[in-house]
């Protein structure tokens, strides 16, 4: 038997003027065959069929010239080895949309990579897709970049020794020694698959949260993430392992691999002679997406054929790399030419002239990248961000990347001038903005009509008297700054708040002002209208709103010969050492807010213009201050959620003296909170101290800090509290039980259930009709509701007996019920549709009460939308005969009647009945909800109906 060992037929794609060669994949249906598009899926919307997310959405690569004759490629899609810190290491530069919000609003469309302030200069490997990425540093570990990286999408925590990265699918990808994964994103690996493998080179999506993983042997292992369980298996291709793989890159739900010959292939299925594979549907909101039989949605390792690439009537061959983008694949020869061809269309793309001597390629959305050997970069297609504008005068690149909006190079050369060297903070980017800033004294302030100001809100003219000018040449010393003095009036869709400024007469400033003549996003001046030198208007686009554009100052001394970043240290340092309360407090919050604080989740709000260990520094004598309130608010800027004890460092032993020995205990409270996420061991001590205090509301403080104290202290702590005498804290002990998910403990859970004590006076649990408006309210005392939801931040199974016993309780019999039905919703359904039922009941006699239409109670949230989603997602899975004779009758009577939260109930209902047969219910149904909707929501009926027509119904 042939080397290659399975079916082959050839993927054509003709060049110039010739037709490209194809096979779309096929739907079977009832009465023909349906030509389906190679993604697979099917949208109930005008707008683009294919979701982005589900795309590998562009290659990511690094490389090494090794020798004149050998390249040796490292990348994404093709991880021959991992050097890791072996790598050159150098400075990232990125081109096209500006995704990395520290200087977000000046719109730049090329700049350097910073962290915290610092230019990005050991990168030795990238990775980019969407709005973010990952950047491996030669340490070992991974810096996450870009806008819109939620918790989930940040590297986890301790993630070093890293030789390689990559992201592809929904996932991020950092290889370990020895070929191990570690994997974070939006595909939730529940089997954890990626943890037991290892040797292995690459990586590429492969359809659904499917992936193919190379290993150093040339074998292909494929995983499904969204079963569980689900094991990586060998990958197979007609019966027959698939072997001498040396690279894989993604291609839609059929990758594509190059062989150690350099031949290339593209996995496929449903070949010609095999069976037909019933198509599977998924619903979600008003989309249904049906795949017809793809191994990436049942089995990503077993593929019916493996298709030669054919470009210009001959199959590919010398290949050494490959890059799969969003519709387009790129081959790498061995000569350092370039090919490239589009996924499931007839349009050939082309290679710009002059593209050679290539030794890496990158593939984003529909761009494309080169590096050549002279460490210049080329890139081709897509230009709507700019991200194939490379900069002039980009030399000396070692690696190269795109996500589809930007691209990314990694330079061990000097930055060309082309490359915008952006301002750090928003008072460099405010200071390029303002063609005035001035320290004055505010005079007057009237309020006054001009149409300019787009924005419905009030505005203000404020008479200045200048003292000091750091930026511009105003003629006279008397200027009038005009500005908003409120939040527009209404809601606001926009970007971010426009900036509103209220100046007391007779108080400095610093103020940053545009010319009159000037327009920008919520100004628009008269045509014709020319600056005059004494009246200027406020900078619109200020990114926080009220919080940037102005400083208040201490005296009216002035200033000379110094840089609004500057000036804003002199005067703020001026009100750190006054004895004004509420001028330290004011300094205090300028200072928090212009410094990165540290904090996982909203470090991108914040501007890097003060280094935060330069402003702690200068916080420091303010934690022992004599007011309470100064000193509490100072100690609250050192609380951070990462890496606490590196950056607490320098202030540990102030914070813990003050932990021990400070001045009141809500002082010592917040010095344990900030240092609750660090390894100091004397903060164990200090909070000793605190839950032995005679004040209760000091002690159920310091119980809410013992989830961030994991071990054997915590436990014992907890044990103790949970017998005290205040609801306070027994409240606090269960809240904490619960989001520590501490199983040991779940005896003392128990016991505060039972107790029904609150706060103040008995309170009784939360009703149903509590939950039904958004669960949890304040229950600081009551233990009883506490240790309820306690119970629902653990697994099923570690509760499910304790659940079981509690079902009578009146608050807690839905949350409790639909906690049960998380595994199994079979036993539970009956019981669930039954106080869907009740409620229905009780709201019809509420309304009828009051005199108001019988749906007006009936809006879904709470327990009651999850009972909802269990019982609809339970009958979904239920064949069509379950449904005969009117066997769930009762179960859809309950949801069309449960309420909605707009039209995906409704949809979603409709489109079950379809499916499952029940064309007569479906119909009464769809007009029932034509009469009552208040938008048309037949459109949406027509497309589920133009959906389904001929198609066999869901198994």
């Amino acid at each position: 038997m042939p080397k290659t060992a399975f079916r082959c037929r050839p993927i054509m794609v003709q060049k110039t003027d010739c037709i490209e060669i194809t096979r779309e994949p096929c739907l079977i249906l009832q009465g023909g065959i349906k030509r389906m598009p190679s993604t697979r899926k099917h949208r109930l919307a005008d707008t683009d069929p294919f979701p982005s997310q589900l795309y590998a959405g562009g290659s990511r690569a690094r490389f090494i010239p090794v020798s004149s004759v050998l390249i040796l490629l490292v990348a994404c899609v093709l991880t021959g080895q991992a050097f890791g810190a072996d790598l050159p290491a150098g400075k990232v530069v990125w081109w096209g949309r500006d995704s990395f919000w520290k200087n977000y609003y000046l719109h730049r469309t090329n700049s350097v990579l910073d962290n915290d302030d610092e230019m990005v200069t050991n990168a030795v490997a990238i990775s980019a897709h969407g709005d973010g990425g990952s950047v491996l540093l030669k340490n070992g570990t991974v810096l996450a970049i870009g806008r819109f990286f939620p918790p989930e999408a940040k590297p986890p925590a301790g993630l070093s020794n890293i030789t390689t990265v990559a992201i592809t699918g929904n996932s991020s990808w950092a290889f370990g020694p020895g070929g191990t994964l570690q994997r974070w994103g939006s595909d939730q690996d529940d089997a954890n698959v990626v943890a037991g493998l290892s040797n292995i080179t690459a990586i590429a999506w492969a359809g659904y949260r499917s992936y193919l993983a190379l290993k150093d042997d040339g074998t292909v292992l494929g995983f499904d993430l969204a079963n569980n369980p689900s094991t990586a298996r060998l990958v197979e291709v007609d019966g027959h392992t698939l072997r001498d793989v040396k690279g894989i890159a993604p291609s839609g739900d059929t990758p594509i691999i190059v062989k150690t010959d350099g031949s290339v292939f593209q996995l496929e299925y449903q070949g010609s002679g095999a069976p037909p594979v019933q198509p599977r549907y998924e619903s979600r909101g008003n989309i249904l997406y049906i795949d017809s039989g793809a191994e990436s949605a049942q089995l990503p390792y077993r593929y019916t054929s493996a298709d030669p690439v054919i470009v210009q009537g001959t199959a590919l061959s010398n290949v050494v790399s490959l890059a799969g983008g969003e519709g387009h694949v790129l081959a790498l020869k061995r000569d350092g030419s370039v090919v490239e061809w589009n996924i499931g269309s007839k349009d050939p793309a082309t290679v710009p002239t002059g593209v050679s001597n290539v030794i890496a390629i990158a593939a984003g959305g529909n761009d494309s990248m080169a590096l050549k050997r002279d460490g210049t970069v080329v890139a081709w297609g897509n230009n709507s961000e700019g991200q194939t504008s490379v900069p002039a005068g980009l030399s000396n690149v070692v690696a190269i990347a795109t996500s589809g909006s930007f691209s990314l190079a990694i330079t061990t050369g000097a930055i060309p001038s082309s490359v915008c060297i952006a301002p750090h903070g928003r008072l460099e980017e405010l200071e390029q903005k303002a063609d005035l800033i001035f320290k004055g004294e505010a005079l007057a302030s009237t309020q006054i009509t001009n149409a300019a100001f787009r924005i419905a809100a009030d505005v203000q003219a404020t008479q200045f008297k200048i003292i000091s000018v750091l930026k511009g040449a105003p003629a006279t010393n008397i200027i009038t700054f005009q500005h908003y003095s409120s939040m527009p009036r209404g809601g606001w869709s926009g970007p971010h708040w426009p900036a509103n400024y209220v100046f007391d007469t007779g108080r400095c400033y610093l103020v940053y002002a545009a010319n009159m003549d000037k327009s920008d996003a919520y100004y628009t001046p008269s045509p014709g209208l020319v600056a005059t030198a004494d009246l200027f208007r406020q900078i619109a686009d200020i990114p926080k709103g009220d919080q940037d554009g102005f400083l208040r100052v201490l005296d009216s001394r002035p200033l000379a010969g110094l840089s609004a970043k500057a000036a804003h240290w002199f005067e703020l340092d001026l009100l750190l050492h006054d004895a004004n309360a509420s001028n330290l407090l004011y300094a205090i919050d300028k200072f928090d807010s212009m410094s990165l604080p540290g904090r996982s989740h909203d470090e991108w709000l914040h501007s890097p213009d003060f280094r935060r260990h330069d402003v702690l520094t200068r916080l420091l004598p303010l934690v022992t201050n004599e007011n309470e309130q100064v000193a509490i608010r100072a100690i609250d800027c050192y609380e951070v959620e990462s890496n606490a004890s590196a950056r607490l460092e320098p202030f540990a032993v102030a914070l813990i003296g003050l932990a021990n020995d400070g001045r009141s205990a809500s002082v010592r409270v917040r010095a344990i909170a900030a240092l609750s996420g660090t390894h100091f061991e004397a903060v164990s001590n200090s909070l000793a101290q605190l839950l032995r205090s005679t004040d209760e509301k000091v002690r159920a403080s310091a119980v809410g800090l013992l989830v961030r104290f994991p071990g054997g202290f915590r436990r014992q702590a907890l044990r103790r509290a949970g017998g005290d005498s205040s609801a306070q804290v027994r409240a606090s002990v269960a809240d904490v039980i619960g989001r520590g998910k501490i199983e040991s403990l779940l005896p003392v859970l128990v016991k505060l259930f039972s107790d029904p004590v609150g706060f103040k006076e008995p309170l009784p649990p939360l009703t149903l009709e509590d939950l039904e408006a958004g669960g949890r309210a304040d229950i600081s005392g009551d233990v009883h509701t506490s240790a309820g939801f306690a119970f629902l931040e653990f697994d099923t199974k570690q509760v499910g007996d304790i659940l079981k016993t509690n079902l009578t309780d009146a608050g807690f019999r839905l949350p409790f019920l639909c906690k049960l039905a998380e595994d199994d919703p079979k036993p539970w359904i009956n019981d669930m549709v039954g106080i869907m039922e009740a409620r229905r009941v009780r709201s019809i006699r509420k309304a009828e009460a009051q005199g108001t239409p019988p749906g007006t109670y009936m809006y879904l949230s709470g327990a009651h939308y999850t009972c909802w989603k269990i019982i609809y997602g339970y009958l979904r899975g239920l064949p069509p005969e379950e449904f005969a004779g009117g066997k769930m009758d009762r179960c859809l009577d309950m949801l069309e009647n449960a309420g909605v939260t707009g039209s995906q109930e409704p949809t979603s209902l409709y489109e079950l009945y379809r499916m499952k047969g029940l064309n007569e219910r479906a119909a009464r149904y769809r007009q029932q909800c034509e009469k009552t909707s208040g938008y048309d929501i037949g459109y949406y009926f027509t497309r589920i109906d133009n959906q389904l027509t001929n198609s066999p119904p869901a198994k």
